[in-house]
């Protein structure tokens, strides 16, 4: 029984709810039907691909092609897609507020005539698919709140808004294109300026951007172009002056005072627009004419203004588009000599050749971003017969900056050309992009430094503070941190000073005492120092570098130490690092250098004196006995 009570509750429930899905789906259907019945077209303006207006004043057709809407009469010229689209739109939604039926006409005794359709205040043809619909406004109802209409093959008459008025222009001018130019800015791919002082031609590339090439070489400034191109696209028709022009010369476009030409695509004929004379009524505004049009018209002097610009504003003043990110090799060659810089993932920089060595990062990222970023000053020659004119052939210096690494053989070849060539070409395997910098002579009057920037014959010049920060002296770009000890691996300490030589050790509890085997009895540890000695040597910086010693060490006091500090170390640290001091520089710093290294480098007198200071000192009573045991210092690791 329970069974048959549910299946009953089910069918009834099913049975509501197709009721329902049955009844709403056929009311939006019975409510789409019934706007569709109060329209007084059919129109779907996506499908018009023609229309013509007739009017009381004027006769007006136009027809698409694709998306671009061309007017045929009453003269040949391009459309206002938009005006077009507006019209259009309103009549797609255009309703009838009242329907006469033919019937109702004829018992009333009056006939179509009455209603104004015979002699209409405008008729409308569309065409869509091939098919045209016909409609034709009469006059006014008896209030004026609506327009009788007849749709041409139907025998009735509506009543409907006025509104189209709204939309129906008042002279043909209305539906003219006044834009300038089609298409956007962002579309344009070439273009050239004919003016009076000589032409100026761009182009874009897929790679470099805008670049110049008339009158002459370079890239061009990104943002320039594109406000330059904005003004274009940004001008528009404010006035048509005369349609079927045969003679130009009133005009001055017989000769125009500039000629814009803009190319989509190389493959395809470019928009021409000749500017001619001042506007006699409208000094603001000036003469000009699509070229291959005969439609004269005015727009503003301003597009003149931009079409004439010197061609010196488009340029570039960057030295060069490089990345300073992207850089991760460096090589700089000045005459015979050359150094080269390695960037490693962690963006480390290192000296490779002609010594390996850790770079200082700041100098060396200083270098890159510098040459990044750095502005032409002046633009010196730009098609240069004799480089040698300008310190150029051979240049006094050379920068190569790499994206990609050479190989590591390719690193160590003693000729610095075949460096450049096979990784500029990509002949060690890598896939590469380079940029090659050569500075030239100085112009100090100026302040500047005379540059070219790859194999270009154009000169430029660049700030003279640029030449800071370069040097072909390896050590010049050496990291400042001489020695980097964790204090933990450090196990004993000697020092050697002024014929004093002091020992100290870790013990097994990690604390640091006088060695055993010192000698020293009674000694006891100057507080403080060792973990100051220790705290100092996890980062030890030299003030300078020596760039070259060929003169041997004595030189520099280095051959016979005023003083030693050799550390015996534990883990990857190694076994042992001896740091010795040699002859004062000045009194400000002295000579030194790691045991076993062939570098010398400058630590400051402050330093040196840290370094050296005793570890421990003898304490004795009046009566030359040790007063006081040993007394152990402990460093925390």
């Amino acid at each position: 029984m329970k069974f048959r009570t549910t299946g009953i509750l089910l069918l009834i429930a099913l049975t509501i709810g197709a009721f329902i899905w049955f009844f709403e789906r056929h009311a939006g259907d019975t409510e789409t039907r019934k706007l569709e019945s109060r329209l007084v077209l059919d129109v779907d303006p996506g499908r018009i691909d023609w229309f013509q207006i007739e009017t009381t004043n004027y006769l007006v057709s136009c027809e698409r092609d694709g998306k671009t809407w061309t007017m045929i009469e009453p003269v040949h010229t391009r459309a206002n897609a938009g005006e077009i689209q507006k019209i259009l739109s309103y009549l797609e939604d255009w309703q009838r507020r009242e329907t006469i039926r033919a019937e109702d006409i004829k018992k009333s005794g009056l006939d179509r005539g009455d209603y104004g359709v015979h002699i209409p205040k405008l008729k409308m043809t569309l065409r869509s698919d091939g098919e045209e619909q016909e409609f034709r406004v009469g006059r006014n109802t008896p209030l004026g709140e609506d327009l009788y209409v007849q749709v041409a093959g139907k025998s009735d008459i509506f009543a409907a808004s006025t509104n189209l008025w709204s939309v129906i222009p008042e002279e043909t001018t209305l539906l003219r294109s006044r834009r300038v130019f089609d298409g956007v800015p962002s579309d344009i791919r070439r273009f050239h300026l004919k003016r009076k002082d000589g032409l100026l031609e761009a182009k874009r590339s897929e790679t470099q951007g805008w670049v110049l090439e008339q009158p002459m070489h370079g890239r061009a400034n990104m943002a320039f172009v594109n406000d330059l191109l904005f003004s274009f696209f940004s001008a528009g028709v404010e006035a048509f002056v005369f349609d079927e022009a045969s003679e130009l010369s009133p005009y001055g476009l017989d000769t125009p005072r500039a000629q814009i030409s803009l190319w989509t695509d190389e493959d395809q004929e470019p928009q021409v627009l000749l500017l001619g004379d001042v506007k006699e009524d409208a000094a603001e505004l000036v003469y000009a004419m699509r070229e291959g049009g005969k439609t004269v018209i005015a727009v503003q002097e301003s597009l003149l203004t931009s079409a004439s610009m010197d061609a010196a504003v488009l340029r570039d003043r960057r030295l060069t588009d490089m990345d300073e990110r992207a850089v991760s090799y460096l090589q700089i060659i000045a005459g015979e000599e050359s150094l080269s810089l390695q960037k490693d993932d962690a963006g480390s920089w290192s000296l490779v050749k002609p010594v390996q060595r850790k770079a200082e990062d700041s100098l060396v990222w200083d270098l890159v971003t510098m040459w990044a970023q750095v502005g032409i000053k002046d633009f010196v020659a730009d098609d240069a017969v004799n480089l040698a004119e300008y310190g150029l052939s051979p240049p006094v210096f050379e920068l190569n900056f790499f994206a990609t690494p050479p190989s590591l053989e390719t690193v160590m070849s003693t000729n610095t050309q075949e460096v450049v060539d096979a990784v500029a070409d990509g002949a060690d395997g890598n896939t590469v992009t380079s940029i090659r910098i050569a500075l030239g002579s100085v112009d100090a009057e100026k302040e500047r430094l005379m540059v070219q920037v790859g194999h270009t014959p154009s000169v430029v010049a660049v700030d003279l503070r640029m030449l800071r920060r370069l040097s072909v002296t390896p050590s010049f770009y050496f990291d400042r941190e001489v020695l980097a000890l964790a204090a933990e691996d450090i196990r004993e300490i000697k020092l050697q000073s002024s014929g004093l030589t002091q020992m100290v050790a870790r013990a097994d509890t990690e604390e640091f005492r006088i060695a055993e085997d010192s000698g020293r009895n009674g000694a006891l540890l100057v507080s403080g120092q060792v973990q100051t000695l220790l705290d100092t040597l996890q980062s030890l910086e030299a003030e300078s570098f020596v760039p070259q010693h060929p003169e041997g060490l004595s030189a520099y006091g280095l051959d016979q130490p005023e003083g030693e500090l050799t550390l015996g170390l534990t883990g990857e640290a190694g076994i042992s690092k001896s740091l010795i001091m040699g002859a004062p520089l000045d009194e400000h710093g002295v000579y030194a250098m790691i045991r076993g290294q062939d570098v010398i480098f400058v630590l400051s007198t402050t330093l040196r004196d840290t370094l050296m200071d005793p570890l421990y000192a003898a304490n004795f009573d009046s009566g030359g006995q040790a007063d006081a045991p040993t007394t152990p210092m402990h460093v925390e690791p």
